[in-house]
């Protein structure tokens, strides 16, 4: 309680009013003399009286600077002298928070209002606790207690705010007042604060709540209402720790799409950014789609190189309709100046650069740079690729300098694998995808199991002689038990790859093999296989297509993945036939880091004479898996024994979320059969497999995935290790 002390010394002729002759101000440290005078209203040759000693206190109280004052008098010669007396508050040297954990440290100061250098009076720490519990009741934790606790140092007072955060309040309601539009489930749908249900706890969330506030003017500007606001939000404590909320809305008037019309665009004809606008005329009034248009006009422009494009966007309200008027400024076209490579520490330089499609003097397009990046990052060798720019000069030209972290490169596994049909399989593998930092692929992989035996050695040259042409070399020893007859095969193959110009992501191949097949067949295989039984020489070239533009190939997200090959077989020896083979991925990335895929294949072996081990065989995983069944089990039957067909189909819709960049789960539909002839193929006659599985890209291991899918057989489970499935 603030002491107040008033002592006014006068004579026995105190009752007429004295000339102040002098004024004398003591205990002042911080404040300065000539404000305290001025503050308190006395002034040399002024009268003297009880009451502007009175006035004098409350002004300078008035001030906040001061816990005493005291304003005395004395004679001196033909007045008074006047003594102000001040005791000061001190300043606050630190201010600290102990014991919150729902509010950080620098939301707290941001609000509290007690800083560092403040006056430390009782009502201004009194105001920081306040506004403390203020900030906490918003965030919806009312159980908090908070104690400031002061200590006097030689800098200052220290200011600690003890803060005792109690059980978390749980929704019991949320209730929206105002909506008429819309029911308060579909509002409250948007939000991460939820009522109270059966599965779900309901604990309230501050930070999320803050999200929930946009969340809820965003889903209304989605759906023909920009100018909706949330008017109040008030947190009604029930019994214990349930709380209601309600939420007062004002939707303001539902608005429509009216005409886009574009100015200031030259370069790009009206009729080509018409493409780019994702709302039609008396369409709802869409936020998103506003906005989605805007950023594909600065994706149409950048293409082409204007970076420096800014576009204006113009509502013209007319009652409920809203015309779109988009104001260019197309700007200069921005060219590359320079272009430099950081974080290389294994990887040669040419290796990055030679991937670039993009080089100085060049204009710089959006496309191109994205293909670049792309490029750069398929090539497997970084775990990270991030792009810094720099404006170099007055015409607008740019530094580009792509920095790229190292990866262990090298891959190494031991494991052990099983199938239906190799049963329990060992392997080791080693593989180097960057040998000595110049993008080389050097592998070397032995698997053994009781019905599985492969030695296989390659090399791959990504760039012969500093030319766009790949060369890869590999040999092989294979020997697998299949159903019905035992299929061995050593051969070597030799391919060409070169990409095509002005295809983008686009690359033809050749491939040559030539293998030495022996088939020992059984007494259950049917006759056409028993017929080509023995030792064989098959010598055969391979031609195809591939257009590839996936971001990641360890993790797709967008784009496309798609191939077609002819191999053609005779070219010497004596195994013939021509095998087709088309396939298709297509991924779509959507909201919440959730990805899809749809992939179709499709097989066709000629003539109908063809060997019998060139067939198609479905089911498990690999190249032909259809999961939720045993690997090589799906094929035809000849004399009511099984056989591969001539004709294969293969389809799968895919989703995923990626959790964390290396470990994401799916879930898939896989659908396909086979077939002899071209007339027995049925779409409706697919078999079907339904499950669930997760992808985890491991150091020094590569892309590892365990399946759980559902077939004609129940759950079957599968493992895969490799780049792709």
């Amino acid at each position: 309680m603030k002491k107040l002390l008033i002592i006014i010394l006068l004579l026995a002729s105190s009752l007429y009013s004295q000339i102040v002759v002098d004024i004398e101000v003591k205990g002042n440290k911080l404040v300065d003399k000539t404000l305290i005078t001025a503050a308190s209203g006395l002034a040399v040759g002024k009268e003297f009286t009880s009451k502007s000693a009175r006035d004098g206190i409350k002004k300078l109280y008035a001030l906040g600077l001061f816990r005493d004052i005291i304003i005395d008098s004395e004679r001196k010669g033909g007045g008074v002298k006047v003594i102000i007396q001040v005791e000061e508050y001190p300043r606050v040297s630190k201010v600290e928070f102990i014991g919150n954990k729902k509010i950080k440290d620098k939301n707290l100061n941001e609000v509290c209002g007690v800083k560092k250098g403040d006056i430390a009076s009782d009502r201004h720490i009194f105001d920081g606790k306040v506004n403390i519990l203020k900030e906490y009741k918003n965030k919806g934790h009312f159980l908090v207690e908070v104690e400031p606790k002061m200590e006097m140092t030689e800098d200052g007072m220290i200011i600690r705010f003890f803060i005792t955060e109690k059980v978390n309040l749980r929704i019991r309601q949320i209730e929206i007042i105002g909506n008429n539009a819309f029911p308060d489930k579909a509002i409250e749908k948007t939000m991460q604060n939820r009522e109270k249900t059966w599965y779900r706890k309901a604990i309230f969330n501050g930070d999320k709540f803050e999200e929930d506030k946009d969340k809820i003017k965003q889903f209304y500007a989605e759906r023909g209402f920009p100018n909706a606001e949330i008017k109040n939000i008030e947190f009604i404590q029930l019994n214990g720790t349930w709380v209601k909320i309600e939420i007062t809305i004002d939707e303001g008037k539902k608005l429509y799409f009216g005409d886009a019309s574009f100015s200031g665009n030259k370069i790009i004809p009206n009729e080509i950014l018409y493409k780019c606008i994702k709302f039609k005329k008396d369409n709802v009034y869409n936020n998103k789609k506003l906005q989605e248009s805007t950023q594909s006009l600065y994706e149409i422009y950048g293409d082409l190189g204007y970076l420096y494009l800014y576009v204006s966007v113009e509502e013209e309200l007319n009652d409920s309709i809203v015309n779109i008027i988009y104001n260019i400024k197309e700007g200069n076209p921005a060219r590359v100046h320079y272009i430099g490579v950081k974080g290389n520490t294994k990887t040669h330089e040419k290796v990055i650069r030679r991937e670039l499609t993009i080089f100085p003097g060049d204009i710089l397009r959006r496309n191109e740079l994205i293909r670049s990046q792309r490029k750069v990052y398929n090539l497997g060798f970084f775990s990270n690729l991030t792009l810094d720019t720099r404006v170099v000069n007055d015409s607008g030209d740019i530094d580009l300098t792509f920095n790229v972290e190292e990866k262990q490169a090298g891959q190494f596994s031991v494991g052990i694998g099983y199938s239906a049909e190799t049963k329990f399989t060992g392997n080791v593998s080693i593989s180097i995808p960057n040998l000595r930092g110049l993008g080389e692929l050097l592998y070397i992989r032995t698997d053994k199991g009781g019905k599985y035996t492969n030695y296989e050695l390659g090399f791959r040259e990504p760039w012969l002689f500093d030319n766009p042409l790949s060369v890869g070399l590999n040999i092989f020893n294979l020997e697998i038990e299949q159903l019905n007859f035992t299929e061995r095969r050593r051969g070597g193959r030799i391919d060409l790859t070169r990409p095509i110009p002005r295809l983008a992501y686009t690359s033809g191949y050749i491939n040559y093999g030539i293998e030495n097949i022996f088939i020992q067949a059984d007494s259950t295989a049917p006759r056409s296989l028993i017929i080509q039984a023995g030792k064989r020489w098959k010598s055969a070239i391979t031609f195809g297509l591939r257009r590839d533009s996936r971001d990641n190939f360890m993790n797709p997200k967008e784009g496309s993945k798609n191939s077609i090959s002819v191999e053609l077989s005779g070219l010497g020896g004596n195994v013939k036939f021509q095998k087709y083979v088309l396939e298709s991925h297509i991924y779509n990335r959507l909201p919440h880091n959730f990805a899809t895929l749809v992939r179709g294949k499709l097989g066709i072996l000629n003539p109908k004479n063809a060997p019998a081990y060139e067939r198609f065989i479905l089911g498990g995983v690999g190249a032909w898996g259809l999961r939720g069944y045993p690997d090589l089990s799906i094929g035809t039957f000849e004399e009511g024994k099984f056989i591969g067909g001539r004709y294969a189909l293969l389809f799968t819709v895919e989703a995923k979320i990626a959790f964390d960049q290396n470990i994401y789960p799916i879930v898939f539909m896989d659908l396909g059969n086979t077939w002899n002839n071209l007339e027995d193929i049925n779409l409706f006659d697919l078999k079907r497999g339904i499950g669930f599985g997760i992808r985890m890209e491991i150091p020094m291991m590569g892309l590892l995935g365990f399946d759980f899918a559902y077939g004609e057989q129940g759950w079957m489970p599968h493992f895969q290790v490799g780049t792709e499935f």
